[in-house]
C-alpha cells in the first residue's frame, strides 16, 4: 500500500508579521493533487497541524476543507492526524466523531486504564487498501507532555530502568515516561496485528542524532537536551516510522525512520530548509 507522510503544517502561522494563509492553501492544494496522482492509500500527518493551541477560524477552515476535499477525491483514503507540541490535543480530537465519517482519525492525547496501563486500543488505527482489507496498523502517538507521562503508573512487568535510573529526575523522568508509552503501544500493536499486516509508527518527538533547523523548532523540553528519545525504541518489525517536530527532512539512522520536514520555510536565510514528502 502507498503511504504519504507529512508533518508540521503550522496552519495559521505568520512569517515576519505576514499571514501565510495563501502559502498554506497552496501547499494543501499541492498535497491533494499529489495524493490523487499517487493514488495513496493513507496520509499520515505527524503533528503540529496548527501553529498555536487556539488557531484562527481561517486556519481551522483550511484543515476541514482539505479533509472534505481529500475524501471527495479519494473516498477510500485513510487520514491519520496526531497533535504536536504546538497543538491542543483536546481541540484536535473535538471533531473526531465527524472526521471518522470521512475516514479521518484525529488523536490528540493519551489516556490510561485503571491498572496503570496505556489505553493503547484508541491509538491503533487500521490502514486499508483499495479493497477495504486492513494491510497495516498505524501506531498514532500524539505529542506527550510531561504531566501525561511522568505521573503514570508503571504496569506490572514494564521496566524502563534501562532508560532512567531511580536517581533521574526532571527531563530524565520525562524520557522514561515517553519510552514506557512507546513500548506499551508497540506491544499492543504486536498483539493486534495478523499475519501479513505491517506496523507503521507515527510520533511527534525529537530523536537523538536528528538535525535541528536553527531558529525553527520550538524546544519540546527546555534545558539539558531533555526530551530526546532513542531511535532504538522502534524495533525492526516496524516497517516505517513517520516523525514530526523537526523541520528538516531527514532519516535518523535508518531509511525507515524519517522526518518529513515542514513544507514552508521557517527561516529568512538564503538556503531554504530541505523538505519532502515520504513513502
Amino acid at each position: 500500500m502507498k503511504l504519504i507522510h507529512t508533518a508540521d503544517w503550522h496552519l495559521g502561522q505568520s512569517f515576519h508579521g505576514q499571514e501565510r494563509h495563501a502559502e498554506h492553501r497552496a501547499f494543501l492544494t499541492w498535497l491533494l493533487d499529489t495524493l490523487a496522482q499517487r493514488q495513496a492509500d493513507a496520509l499520515l500527518v505527524a503533528g503540529d497541524i496548527f501553529d498555536v493551541v487556539n488557531p484562527s477560524l481561517r486556519a481551522q477552515e483550511l484543515l476541514f476543507e482539505f479533509i472534505v476535499s481529500a475524501h471527495e477525491r479519494l473516498p477510500s483514503l485513510d487520514i491519520v492526524l496526531i497533535a504536536g507540541n504546538h497543538d491542543s490535543g483536546n481541540r484536535i480530537e473535538l471533531p473526531a466523531p465527524l472526521m471518522r465519517r470521512l475516514r479521518t482519525h484525529a488523536l490528540g492525547r493519551v489516556s490510561w486504564l485503571d491498572d496503570g496501563r496505556l489505553d493503547a486500543e484508541r491509538l491503533l488505527v487500521p490502514l486499508t487498501d483499495a479493497t477495504g482489507a486492513t494491510r497495516a496498523w498505524c501506531l498514532a502517538l500524539p505529542f506527550l507532555r510531561p504531566a501525561e507521562v511522568t505521573g503514570a503508573r508503571v504496569a506490572s512487568g514494564d521496566d524502563a530502568s534501562s532508560d532512567a535510573s531511580p536517581k533521574d529526575d526532571g527531563p530524565n523522568d520525562y524520557v522514561a515516561g515517553i519510552t514506557r508509552v512507546h513500548r506499551q503501544l508497540i506491544e499492543a500493536a504486536r498483539d493486534r496485528r495478523e499475519p501479513g499486516q505491517a506496523l507503521v509508527a507515527m510520533s511527534h518527538a525529537h530523536l537523538h542524532g536528528a538535525a535541528v533547523s536553527e531558529a525553527s523548532e520550538r524546544p519540546i523540553v527546555i534545558g539539558g537536551g531533555g526530551g530526546q528519545i532513542s531511535a532504538a525504541l522502534f524495533p525492526a518489525e516496524i516497517a516505517y516510522v513517520a516523525l514530526g517536530h523537526l523541520h528538516r527532512a531527514q532519516q535518523v539512522g535508518e531509511a525507515r525512520i524519517r522526518y518529513s520536514g515542514s513544507r514552508c520555510r521557517w527561516t529568512s536565510a538564503r538556503s531554504p530548509i530541505p523538505t519532502r514528502w515520504s513513502r
